[in-house]
């Protein structure tokens, strides 16, 4: 009995994957490693450690970036960065308005622009590293933050303190009286010019 040869077309080969199709693989699979949200923010402050950035940036995105993270699991159940959405962002910062910070009192309206920007810097570091595809915070706007506007004394009210500088007698001679009255009249008018300043920048 005669054998049935076996075919022997060969396999039609697999085309070469191109430089782009790996690219996109390798970003994927970056993006996969980094899933879990814990490990992202501790790559994120390696890097800034790495970069020679202050010890005080570090605490600073740590206190950020742990509620924010917070809020992804328990109002949102979102546990993968890469299911971050611009909605899921603009629903953060209705959540920090609307719920109180740790000493139970609303965020103002500064430090919720402050929180905004290191969000925003986080989520565009994991893009320019290749361990996101996307950025969703690039169309994400800062909120605005009320400026605070100082009260400033009326000309009154600084004619009364620079009368008050000159001490009662209280058995002071005038001498004294005049010397202790340019040393008052000093300090004041550096405490209003430092003022000034502050409230200028």
């Amino acid at each position: 009995m005669s054998r049935i040869p076996r075919s022997t077309t060969p396999a039609t080969p697999r085309p070469p994957m191109t430089r782009s199709a790996r690219h996109t693989r390798t970003k994927k699979a970056s993006a996969q490693r980094l899933c879990d949200l814990q490990r992202a923010m501790e790559h994120y402050l390696i890097w800034h450690e790495a970069e020679g950035h202050s010890r005080k940036t570090e605490l600073v995105y740590r206190k950020t970036l742990r509620p924010f993270f917070a809020c992804l699991n328990d109002e949102q159940q979102i546990d993968d960065l890469g299911n971050l959405t611009l909605e899921h962002l603009r629903a953060w910062l209705v959540w920090l308005r609307n719920t109180p910070g740790p000493h139970d009192r609303p965020r103002s309206s500064k430090t919720i622009e402050s929180y905004c920007r290191q969000v925003k810097a986080f989520l565009h570091w994991l893009y320019v590293e290749e361990l996101l595809d996307h950025n969703p915070a690039e169309r994400l706007k800062l909120p605005k933050a009320e400026k605070k506007h100082l009260r400033v004394f009326t000309d009154e009210e600084i004619k009364r303190l620079h009368e008050v500088c000159t001490p009662p007698q209280n058995g002071l001679g005038p001498e004294v009286r005049r010397m202790l009255t340019a040393r008052n009249r000093a300090v004041l008018w550096m405490l209003l010019d430092t003022a000034g300043h502050g409230q200028a920048r």
